[in-house]
């Protein structure tokens, strides 16, 4: 029996009362450990007792925060768990070393109350105080006839894991165990009969026979402790910083809180007072740096010469963010604290430093640490990417997969300084929808990128113009490759392990995962954490799939990138021709040329932002060089996937205005030679007009360029 200041139990040899603190408001709560006859008791703190002393101790320093919803324990393997739930915090114990695994504040509840389900009868656990059952007298006249074996927990097991939002989830598999123990049921009905969640002041146990087991309600709370991870992993969003994980199982082993071209940060253990291990994989700095990690970091972001880290510290009834900031060619470093809010992403860049906070709040510092701009965003925060002077802000919408990405271009105080609101310019700022969750997110080549839960890669691309967006061109996501399809066969339903890094040269980068491993771990230290770097072409997936499979496309580009349809035979010099690229469909060279308009319009882009609104760029003549570059050899390989199209369908009649398109989209003088010779005697009319127009069009750009 419970009451307000005593617990009364009876076993096989003694009736025991346990003095325990009184308590006016706040109900008791009990749970007994599943391997052994102890018994867990929270009212205002958690108290335990055990046989045969039955003598109360208080548990690991734990004040409870507000009113108790539910006390349960809950075995994971070798390690069993003791769960509390509050209108105010949720946490998760190590019982034997009283020490918290996991624990949380960032939950609102819309109200005080845990709805569960339990074999389809509804139950709720309110946080508000239970009001005191009838005392019941523990000599009964029923209770006298009983044979006292063993402590049964009628009315005791715990169901806070089958709330009602994701019990659909495993209620197939605990319908299937039911079935299959139908017998064992019949026998101990008593076992499971008048489950519930509380036990308030008057509520009593009775006893069963000792040969009955707890493997039964052990099977349970596995089950139901797992449907509470499932749901904590369901609706706490993970950071998505570019290559981040989340901690692995085995605390032992490394895993990743960044990872892009520019290099990697991992670290090991969950605790305070471990190592960063920072790679750089080029430049003055590259190689191995360790540093310590002062505030048990949760996310990370590194640049050639620097890195920022973020850390929650918590304490009884606030959270501090606090994000520091190290230079690693001069040694400089510094925090900024954020009080009563919590860190969700960082970023960082030779230019600038930004913060994203839990609660909307989006912070920009200079290098030195001075505050730039602090603005809120809409949504519900989820991400950070930056490089150079672009950073992409991601947060959650109200809508089902409905996101919002903004992108900023941060000027800093170079040039500026006496125009403080010119510092920050926004270049893109929409919202936009996904087949499923965003799991991977990246900034490369001043392209924004994600990937979604269905493996969906999409890239933000100029590609239309606008009359009231910046330098009048409209940025839109465009769907590329699925990552599930790369190095799998299209036939197959296995899909492949892909984890996607960043992307380059319209290829993306990517490490495949061991069997069995969903992110990227390491038991040592070590660069690229032991993986090998790999690299799938891009192209518009919807567009190209039914003429050429990805798989076959994939192969040829990587085992000739230029496609060459005649080849020496090395042995003979002898020409031969390339079956599978000669058969090449021309829907599969228009998708490479139109991957390769939208690849120049990303240059012209950049070079816009500089030259026509003098926007502010760290190595400006090195960034225009390295970029006209780029454009000039993306218009080369357009007009080479043009001159494949007009070979493919210059003998068809019904490719006709295919070739027309072809002729009118060649950008390069010289490549409008090699048309016409394609065409040769083979060019009708039409086509010869198009391209004498095509040439004179050309000729008037030209002379344009060069009075400019």
């Amino acid at each position: 029996m419970i009451y307000q200041d005593s617990i009364v139990l009876k076993t096989a040899e003694e009736l025991v009362t346990i003095q325990t603190v009184k308590t006016e408001n706040a109900p008791k709560l009990l749970a007994w450990h599943p391997l052994k006859p102890l018994l867990a008791v929270c009212g205002d703190e958690i108290e335990y007792t055990s046989h045969p002393k039955w003598e109360l101790y208080k548990f690991g320093g734990s004040n409870v925060q507000g009113s108790v919803a539910n006390l349960q324990f809950a075995q994971l393997g070798d390690l069993i768990a003791l769960v509390t739930l509050t209108d105010q915090l949720l946490q998760i114990w190590d019982f034997d070393t009283q020490s918290i695994l996991y624990s949380t504040n960032d939950f609102k509840w819309t109200s005080k109350k845990l709805i569960m389900n339990e074999n389809d009868q509804l139950e709720e656990a309110s946080t508000a105080p239970v009001s005191p059952s009838t005392k019941r007298v523990v000599g009964d006249e029923d209770s006298s006839f009983k044979k006292p074996k063993r402590l049964k927990r009628v009315n005791l097991i715990d169901d806070e894991a089958q709330e009602e939002l994701f019990y659909d989830a495993a209620e197939k598999d605990i319908k299937e165990d039911e079935e299959e123990g139908d017998d064992e049921e019949e026998e101990m009905s008593t076992t499971h009969d008048d489950f519930h969640v509380n036990k308030a002041p008057g509520d009593d146990f009775e006893f069963m026979d000792v040969d009955s087991s707890l493997l039964d309600e052990i099977a349970v709370m596995r089950k139901k402790i797992s449907q509470l991870e499932k749901k904590i992993s369901g609706t706490s969003t993970r950071v998505l910083m570019p290559g981040s994980c989340p901690p692995p199982n085995d605390q032992n082993r490394q895993w990743c809180l960044f990872w892009d071209e520019i290099g990697q940060i991992t670290k090991q253990g969950v605790n305070e007072g471990g190592n960063l291990h920072i790679y750089i994989f080029s430049g003055p700095l590259a190689g191995y740096i360790r540093k310590p990690d002062k505030y048990n970091c949760h996310t990370a972001a590194l640049t050639s010469n620097a890195f920022i880290v973020g850390s929650n510290l918590m304490s009884q009834d606030t959270t501090c963010g606090i994000a520091t900031y190290s230079n690693l060619s001069n040694g400089e470093s510094w925090e900024r604290r954020f009080k009563d809010d919590s860190l969700v992403a960082v970023a960082v860049t030779e230019n600038f430093s930004a913060v994203l906070l839990k609660s909307s709040t989006l912070a920009i510092f200079t290098l030195g640490g001075s505050l730039i701009s602090a603005f809120r965003v809409k949504g519900e925060p989820i991400s950070l990417a930056a490089q150079g002077n672009l950073l992409l802000v991601v947060s959650g919408l109200n809508g089902s997969n409905v996101y919002s990405a903004r992108l900023i271009w941060v000027n800093g105080l170079r040039g500026l300084a006496r125009n403080g609101v010119s510092r920050i310019v926004n270049v893109h700022n929409e919202d936009f929808t996904t087949g499923g969750p965003i799991t991977h997110i990246g900034l490369s080549n001043y392209t924004p990128w994600i990937v979604d839960s269905q493996g969906d890669l999409l890239l933000l691309l100029p590609v239309t113009s606008s009359f009231t967006k910046l330098c009048g061109i409209s940025l839109e996501w465009v769907p590329t490759i699925n990552i599930k399809k790369i190095g799998s066969s299209d036939d197959s339903k296995t899909e492949s392990r892909v984890f996607p890094l960043y992307i380059s040269n319209l290829q993306l980068c990517y490490i495949k995962l061991r069997e069995g491993q969903k992110y990227p771990e390491s038991a040592q230290a070590i660069n690229f954490m032991g993986y090998t770097l790999h690299r799938a072409f891009l192209r518009l997936e919807m567009c190209s799939s039914a003429y050429l499979p990805f798989s076959k496309y994939s192969s040829m580009l990587s085992r000739d990138p230029l496609l060459k349809e005649i080849q020496t035979d090395g042995q003979n010099q002898d020409m031969q021709v390339v079956s599978d690229i000669a058969n090449i469909p021309w829907q599969q060279y228009d998708d490479m040329r139109h991957m390769q308009a939208l690849l120049n319009a990303q240059g012209e882009y950049i070079l816009k932002l500089q030259n026509m609104y003098r926007f502010w760029i760290k190595n400006a003549d090195n960034l225009q060089t390295t970029t006209v570059t780029s454009m000039v050899n993306s218009e080369k390989a357009h007009d080479k996937w043009l001159l494949r199209v007009l070979r493919k369908t210059k003998d068809k009649k019904q490719d006709n205005p295919v070739t027309r398109d072809a002729i009118q989209m060649l950008r390069m003088p010289k490549c409008l030679d090699a048309a016409k010779s394609i065409l040769a005697d083979q060019i009708d009319f039409r086509q010869r007009q198009v391209l004498q127009d095509s040439l004179m069009l050309l000729a008037q750009t030209d002379i344009s360029k060069n009075k400019v």
